[in-house]
């Protein structure tokens, strides 16, 4: 009975349950407001906020302060975590994107593109990581048949008639490129899906195992994007590690 005990116990320990303790925003108390400073040229936007959550009964406040006229800095507990850049952020929020039930800090900047940073929380050492190159995978969504997988959208040119769409997952805190797809609508040209496996999580190595027409593809869904839910989802064993 001990070997069982010390898994239950293990797993009691590291698991997660997080809460907001107290807000102070200093936006107003809303966190999609912008507060701005004014240099010589032009008035800079920024957010400027503290907030406090608590995982697993410990406090964690989080604050950004400015750090110069471009850049401002989010530390935790105030310990430096990272650098913002100051006049591309869209929101700052606290999700569990992976689903453990504790908090993670995502980071939204502005652009054609939504571009996201993504502070998860290491449970084993009570602290946040930042999951490096997660910027490349913009509007993240997990997957509903395989939880530990997520795809990811994004326009690609021809006023978003061309698009990509990647499958990743995240190990140990890195992002594992699994799977991509690169849809082509605009008429210049081929109206195409082309869909690869990615070697060994090297882009540079991509292995192509299917090329469908465009138009009778999507024709059988909703939209692009419902083709792109329901292939990630029923598909993503091809795609794994083996």
């Amino acid at each position: 009975m001990k070997p069982l005990t010390v898994i239950i116990f293990s797993i009691f320990l590291f698991a997660c349950n997080s809460q907001h303790k107290k807000e102070t925003f200093k936006v107003g108390n809303d966190i999609s407001k912008h507060d701005t400073v004014q240099n010589d040229v032009y008035e800079i936007p920024y957010f400027n906020f503290d907030t406090t959550i608590i995982i697993n009964n410990k406090p964690f406040k989080i604050k950004t302060k400015i750090f110069n006229d471009y850049l401002e800095s989010i530390s935790v507990n105030s310990i430096f975590l990272d650098t913002l850049y100051r006049d591309g952020i869209n929101n700052i929020e606290f999700i569990d994107f992976n689903k453990d039930s504790c908090k993670d800090i995502l980071v939204s900047y502005r652009g054609n593109n939504v571009i996201n940073d993504i502070y998860m929380f290491d449970s084993k050492n009570s602290l946040f990581k930042k999951i490096k190159g997660f910027e490349s995978y913009p509007e993240a969504v997990q997957l509903k048949s395989k939880p530990t997988f997520y795809y990811s959208y994004h326009r690609a040119g021809c006023a978003d008639m061309n698009w990509i769409s990647d499958l990743f997952t995240i190990e140990n805190f890195k992002i594992i490129h699994l799977g991509h797809i690169y849809g082509m609508s605009c008429e210049r040209d081929p109206q195409v899906i082309e869909i690869y496996r990615i070697l060994d999580n090297n882009d540079e190595q991509q292995k192509l195992i299917e090329k469908l027409s465009y138009s009778k593809t999507i024709s059988q869904y909703d939209d692009k994007w419902d083709f792109i839910e329901k292939y990630w989802n029923l598909n993503y064993k091809k795609f794994a590690n083996n």
